[in-house]
């Protein structure tokens, strides 16, 4: 196995040592730590603006407005895709949260009737290689059973990929468009904190993580597909298994990227999660802790 690091892992390791001796310098300080906090966040967005990254898509709700809690279906606005083009609509009453989001602002599911539409552009097309990822916060683990973060057309008979929890546990679903290829369920269940979720598909070589951890790797190949009469849908599958709980900062890629570059985003998230209050600061040390843990060990 290959232990040495990338120059981002190493860029990011600096940092969380950093972020970490500050804590301990300064006696758990709350103004200072914020100090470091905010250095440490613009350190490690001017790292994310220096990379050209092959992200198709990013739905961050940072466009909504209107009161919290609101009803975003019935407000005057529409899920803009803050990257490119695929904006979405709403269906149902998802929720607008202004308070302990990733990204400033997020959207809260009923596991019921609430999910996005973002249309069925090629763009949303899987190409061999595709990344899917999202912040995601669950009301009920295990109710519903299946619950949707993203989907794109997968069904018996078309379809591309889906990534869904099943009782709490990461799953997925990859497809050719006619048919599924392949199907798998991580062994970690997911408790009703913040989590980061990727899945990183590249024929051959697919990696699944859960905030920065690899947690499962697979040798699984499709043949090139273009779904594009299918409709991505944020939040459901197809006329069911509808997510119930928070959704935040919802990204496609058309490049499986590298770990060092989830663990970035995700390293990104945790800053902006402390900053919104939507983690203590033990919470916080911890989650910072287990980032250098499995940098470490890679």
């Amino acid at each position: 196995m290959n232990k040495s690091f990338t120059l981002i892992e190493i860029l990011v390791v600096i940092v969380v040592i950093g972020v970490l001796s500050a804590f301990i310098l300064v006696g758990m300080s709350s103004i200072t730590s914020k100090a470091n906090i905010a250095k440490g966040q613009a350190f490690a967005n001017s790292l994310n603006n220096s990379l050209l990254l092959a992200k198709v898509s990013e739905w961050n709700f940072n466009n909504l407005t209107g009161t919290v809690g609101q009803d975003v279906s019935t407000a005057a606005n529409f899920i803009k895709d803050s990257w490119l083009s695929n904006d979405g609509t709403a269906t149902g009453a998802p929720n607008l949260e202004e308070s302990s989001c990733v990204t400033g602002k997020c959207l809260s599911f009923n596991g019921n009737t609430d999910y996005i539409e973002c249309g069925n552009n090629n763009s949303l097309s899987m190409r061999t290689t595709l990344t899917l990822s999202a912040w995601i916060k669950l009301s009920n683990v295990t109710s519903p059973v299946y619950q949707t973060i993203i989907n794109h057309g997968l069904q018996i008979s078309n379809g591309e990929y889906w990534l869904y929890l099943t009782n709490g546990r990461v799953s997925f679903e990859v497809g050719n468009g006619t048919s599924c290829s392949f199907r798998e369920q991580l062994s970690l269940a997911l408790d009703t904190s913040w989590h980061y979720v990727a899945l990183s598909f590249d024929n051959g070589n697919s990696k699944a993580y859960v905030d920065s951890l690899v947690t499962g790797t697979w040798g699984h190949s499709i043949s090139d597909t273009l779904g594009g009469s299918q409709t991505l849908i944020i939040g459901s599958y197809p006329g069911s298994h509808r997510f119930n709980g928070s959704i935040d900062d919802v990204r496609i890629y058309n490049q499986a990227i590298p770990t060092s570059q989830i663990q970035q985003n995700y390293f990104i998230g945790l800053n902006n999660l402390y900053k919104n209050r939507g983690l203590t600061q033990i919470e916080y040390i911890e989650r910072l802790t287990e980032l250098k843990n499995n940098l470490t060990q890679q």
